[in-house]
């Protein structure tokens, strides 16, 4: 697994970070246990959580006891659910709780959703900076669609995004990445498999255009004939090259993946350390032109 610079302090993480999710707790502690083990023997030193059960966060935190914890990045999606608001007593509550049960001292990043950003109250805000200046969170950040990478660009309070990047994204968007990353800002991006439910993925301007046009389903089948060599590449899976290909930014510090099996995040890793092929670098910038024909901004999208 090849590693790639986490900020500007020197900290490394691993190409590839893992989503670990567990919304219906079905495994217990010793099998998420088991399960993060086996990954960070693959090389893994990201891992981003979404819904933590109890299980998962005592075994993500039995996983890294006894490893030198300035090796990994720990995440923490802080989401909304029912709530209409999100108050001050709500983020020290739930910031304790994960550091409770997990045992760790320090989250890297506490990563906000969308609408959890949207219904923070004003109080909420000098719960965070306390967190911060008491080094329980090193890092606050969102989790959204373009806008979460303008919000990183314009408010210095975020220092990490974790966003939806396709292989033909506009240049627009890039150049924000691109920006992000000459900021110090940490860019995790979702790597996509072609597998991405609807209600999952961040809108995106192809999204948006092809609901305009009257279809339901992504506009990636619009731009099929640019993607094949996706799946046509010699002695490449379409998911590593798909990976490889995001991963050409180097501004992009890891690209997420909700993999947990790790016979196929060895082959994944070693993905990360292979040289893109000629031709398939060649189709790449052809299927970004075939995107940008689609969404010829010159500006940002509001």
């Amino acid at each position: 697994m090849k590693n790639r610079p986490y900020g500007f302090q020197g900290r490394l993480i691993s190409s590839i970070a893992v989503l670990l999710d567990d919304p219906q707790p079905s495994a217990s502690r010793e099998d998420w246990h088991n399960r993060i083990r086996a990954l960070i023997n693959q090389g893994v030193t990201g891992f981003e959580v979404l819904n933590a059960s109890r299980g998962l966060a005592g075994g993500l935190g039995a996983a890294l006891a006894g490893l030198d914890r300035s090796r990994f990045v720990v995440a923490w999606r802080l989401q909304a659910g029912e709530r209409t608001s999100i108050s001050r007593l709500d983020i020290a509550d739930a910031v304790d709780q994960f550091l409770q049960w997990t045992g760790l001292r320090q989250l890297d990043i506490l990563m906000l959703d969308w609408e959890t950003y949207s219904k923070l109250e004003p109080s909420a805000w000098q719960v965070l900076d306390a967190l911060g200046r008491a080094g329980a969170i090193e890092r606050l950040g969102i989790a959204g669609d373009e806008r979460a990478v303008d919000l990183c660009l314009s408010d210095p309070r975020f220092t990490a995004v974790k966003t939806y990047i396709d292989v033909v994204e506009n240049d627009v968007l890039r150049r924000k990445i691109t920006e992000a990353g000459k900021n110090d800002i940490v860019v995790l991006a979702r790597a996509f498999f072609e597998s991405l439910g609807e209600d999952e993925a961040p809108r995106t301007f192809l999204a948006e255009l092809a609901e305009l046009l009257g279809f339901r389903k992504s506009s990636r089948k619009v731009l099929a004939p640019a993607l094949e060599f996706l799946h046509r590449t010699p002695d490449w899976a379409a998911d590593e090259l798909t990976l490889a290909c995001m991963l050409v930014d180097p501004s992009i510090t890891a690209g997420v993946v909700e993999v947990l099996d790790d016979q196929v995040m060895a082959r994944l890793a070693r993905s990360t350390e292979r040289e893109l092929p000629h031709g398939a670098a060649v189709s790449l910038e052809l299927a970004r032109v075939a995107g940008a024909k689609m969404d010829n901004r010159t500006s940002g999208r509001g």
